[in-house]
């Protein structure tokens, strides 16, 4: 896999106004790989939730998961039920190992897009964040 060095220095050559353009054509990448690694997505929803949770959940990131739950499902994703799962997900440790072991069977170039919209994801807030960072780091090696 790409150092994070490396990743890190790609995604701060992005300008702050093309950041939602550049997420959402990862997120496309994303969807064509599902079509040879159909739990892509649970993996990537799952990872996300822990870079929400390292950084306090902010209207900016609420605002880009809803936008990827219209891309993907067309439709809103119910509040409710987000708050609830994240929730869940907290009271678990906010622990991913089982899906870091599976992100770490993917190939280079498809773990490097992932690392790349969770980048996005985190930097939405307006930067990413010591503990974001501290974890992003470690999906990388």
């Amino acid at each position: 896999m790409s150092q994070y060095e490396d990743l890190l220095r790609q995604f701060v050559k992005i300008d702050n106004k093309d950041l939602a353009g550049f997420f959402f054509a990862k997120a496309q990448t994303i969807e064509g790989y599902s079509k040879q690694y159909s739990l892509i997505w649970d993996l990537v929803e799952t990872l996300m939730c822990k870079v929400i949770v390292l950084d306090k959940m902010d209207k900016s990131e609420y605002a880009v998961i809803q936008a990827l739950a219209v891309y993907r499902h067309g439709r809103p994703f119910d509040p409710d039920e987000f708050a609830s799962r994240l929730q869940k997900f907290v009271e678990n440790n906010a622990d991913t190992t089982v899906m870091e072991f599976a992100f770490s069977m993917l190939p280079e170039f498809v773990r490097d897009d992932v690392v790349m919209i969770l980048m996005c994801l985190a930097a939405v807030d307006g930067g990413i964040s010591n503990q974001e960072n501290e974890w992003l780091s470690t999906l990388c090696f």
